[in-house]
């Protein structure tokens, strides 16, 4: 029997919690929703809110010239 396995070039967005993002970026939650709002890193599902760290990641590094 042959398997045929698909080789993700994109794998799948980390999304993070609250508290894992504010420790990550080490802000608090006003700032990190701000921050968030403008990268286009927010993700809501029902009442409960995500961050997803590739797109948060890219824009810290556009904002400090390392991109």
């Amino acid at each position: 029997m042959e398997v045929n396995v698909q080789k993700l070039e994109n794998p799948a967005p980390k999304l993070l919690k609250r508290q894992q993002a504010e420790a990550r970026y080490n802000m608090s939650w006003n700032t990190l929703l701000k921050a968030a709002g403008e990268a286009g890193a927010l993700v809501r599902y029902g009442r409960s809110v995500f961050f997803n760290a590739t797109i948060m990641d890219r824009y810290f590094d556009s904002l400090s010239g390392t991109d």
